[in-house]
């Protein structure tokens, strides 16, 4: 190939990425070297320098830059979006935002942080989560919810995974979770490894309960020493506004599953309180600790009695 056509090569690669100012992986270097000795071959003279220092941006943006793209789903989620997205600046290079039509600011703020928004009615999480990973363009997707946000640490963990070999397809990270306020330690909110980040190719989401999972048939792996922060409940109404919700969305999944009700579902909750308070040492985290096992020891009760519900209903309309 003559130094002409070898440098209208370049050129063209140029045009076509963006040079990122994420740092670059330690194998690229290699690739690098390589390429060096390759152009002074080819291209000599005094006009090698100036070739070889172009050639080696481009060949190292793509064999070591992957793009990562974040989808989040929203319903008036203005108090805490802004949070989210602003954490993974400088991480991700697209910001995918299915929303179910916000009456408040939460478009607003999407905008602002310069997301792809599309409007779709809400069925159930996975469907919608499901729809926004398909809208996804990048090699690696990070799925938070909007009162999700990560913490610097595992932002960086994070860039080290996605610009660097690794046989793992799916990774898992560590949850902190704020409650009404408090950071809880105890009571079993923290430290709990959730789906997060995986690799796009061969990602999708899988039938599940409430809270939807996504799976990749790669190799999984988990990113310890890092959280991301959650605050799902700011206040008692926000709490058992999303109680309801997920309690129904719950009893419709059993019931449509043809999970049948057993009375004694109703009798649980003492039990469930005291693995919270008691077991998970929900008593350390103080009067939030005892409001916490309180409250979702109350969930599954509420839940089944919604299952039986639907299946009365159901008997109800048979026998019309």
């Amino acid at each position: 190939m003559s130094l002409r056509s070898t440098f209208f090569l370049v050129l063209v690669v140029k045009e076509k990425t963006k040079i990122s100012s994420k740092i670059l992986a330690g194998y690229a270097c290699t690739v690098w070297l390589y390429v060096i000795k390759i152009c002074l071959y080819i291209g000599g003279g005094g006009q090698g320098g100036k070739f070889i220092i172009t050639l080696n941006l481009a060949i190292c943006y793509n064999t070591s830059m992957n793009k990562l793209s974040l989808y989040v789903i929203t319903k008036n989620e203005e108090k805490t979006l802004g949070a989210c997205l602003k954490s993974v600046q400088g991480l991700a290079d697209e910001i995918i935002l299915v929303d179910s039509f916000s009456t408040d600011k939460t478009l607003e703020i999407a905008k602002k942080y310069g997301a792809k928004i599309y409007q779709k009615e809400f069925i159930n999480f996975k469907i919608q989560k499901q729809f926004a990973l398909d809208k996804c363009s990048g090699d690696w997707v990070l799925n938070l919810d909007a009162d999700e946000e990560l913490s610097p640490k595992l932002k960086q963990k994070i860039l080290e995974i996605i610009n660097k070999p690794v046989k793992e397809k799916l990774f898992f990270l560590q949850e902190q979770v704020t409650f009404l306020g408090r950071k809880m330690k105890h009571s079993g909110l923290t430290g709990h490894f959730k789906e997060r980040l995986a690799y796009h190719q061969g990602t999708k989401y899988i039938e599940s309960t409430v809270h939807e999972k996504f799976t990749n048939d790669g190799p999984v792996g988990y990113v310890r020493g890092a959280y991301y922060y959650h605050t799902p409940y700011t206040s008692i109404e926000q709490y058992f506004n999303k109680f309801n919700l997920y309690s129904t969305l719950g009893a419709q999944y059993l019931f449509e599953k043809g999970k049948k009700f057993h009375v004694i579902n109703l009798f649980r909750q003492p039990f469930d309180f005291i693995k919270t308070y008691i077991l998970h040492l929900g008593f350390l985290d103080g009067i939030h600790g005892f409001l916490w096992a309180w409250f979702s020891s109350v969930y599954p009760t509420v839940k089944y009695a919604k299952l039986w519900h639907l299946h009365y209903k159901a008997k109800q309309k048979s026998s019309r």
